[in-house]
Order: structure tokens, then C-alpha cells, then sequence
């Protein structure tokens, strides 16, 4: 994700490191190629051995972003939901994003061969998730 909001390659000098498994281990910033102002965080996933969620929005140190991206690929977790909801708390706007998606498509597109468009199913499934994301944050709020 910090790679293609940088608009680069992974594997490209200066990319961020990717991979499958707790790949990033510390905070590390990246300066977008095309306005030095502009700087994304590559943060540790919440909820492992290494980051622990109990401490984690403090131990990222994440009050002092301007707003957060809360990234998931298949489902948002709780964890996910705890990081979302101690933003909102403290005033920070979050982006809840889901990464992937064309992957989830093509295995429904695959399920489903009467799939009229793939763009419409796309927007449905991002409305749904939405909505469930604003409803468990206001609920836990």
C-alpha cells in the first residue's frame, strides 16, 4: 500500500519492504517522490507477538498523525476496530481501505459466472463493509 501511494514498484530503490508476514517491524517513513511534504508511515500490523494491540496505539506512537489508514484485505478484525476507534476517540480522522480487493472479485467472479459487473459488485461489497465499519465504530465509541 505505502509503495503504490508513492506511486512506485515494489522492489524499486527506496520501496518499502513487502511480503506476507510481519514484514515491517518498526515504524518507518517515506517521502512521497513528488512532494517532499507529503510523508507516509509504514506502521506494523496490530495484533502480534512483536505489537500486541493493548499497547500499540501507544507504542506507535499514533496521536501524532494527522489521520490514520487502517488497511485490511479480507475482513476488518477487532483489532483493526480498536485502532479505528482510539483514532475517532482522540480526534484523528481514519480511512478504513481494503487492499486486495480485485482478488476477493475474481474468486467471486469465478463462484459466480452470472456476475453482471464487476465494478457494481465492487462498489456493493465497499458500501456493505463501510457501513459495518461506521456501525461498529459508533456502537464501541
Amino acid at each position: 500500500m505505502v509503495n503504490a501511494l508513492r506511486g512506485i514498484d515494489d522492489g524499486a530503490p527506496g520501496a518499502a519492504k513487502v511480503g506476507e508476514v510481519e514484514t515491517t517491524m518498526e515504524v518507518t517513513r517515506f517521502i512521497h517522490p513528488n512532494n517532499p511534504f507529503f510523508h507516509i508511515w509504514d506502521i506494523p500490523g496490530v495484533g502480534t507477538a512483536t505489537h500486541p494491540v493493548a499497547t500499540y496505539f501507544d507504542d506507535k506512537c499514533l496521536l501524532g498523525f494527522d489521520c490514520l489508514l487502517v488497511v485490511y484485505d479480507q475482513a476488518v478484525t477487532e483489532n483493526d476496530l480498536y485502532i479505528a476507534r482510539e483514532a475517532v476517540n482522540a480526534g484523528i480522522p481514519v480511512l478504513v481501505v481494503r487492499n486486495k480487493a480485485n482478488v476477493a472479485l475474481e474468486a467471486r467472479r469465478r463462484r459466480d459466472r452470472n456476475l453482471v459487473s464487476a465494478n457494481f459488485e465492487l462498489c456493493r461489497i465497499s458500501i456493505y463493509l463501510f457501513k459495518c465499519s461506521q456501525r461498529q465504530l459508533s456502537v464501541h465509541s
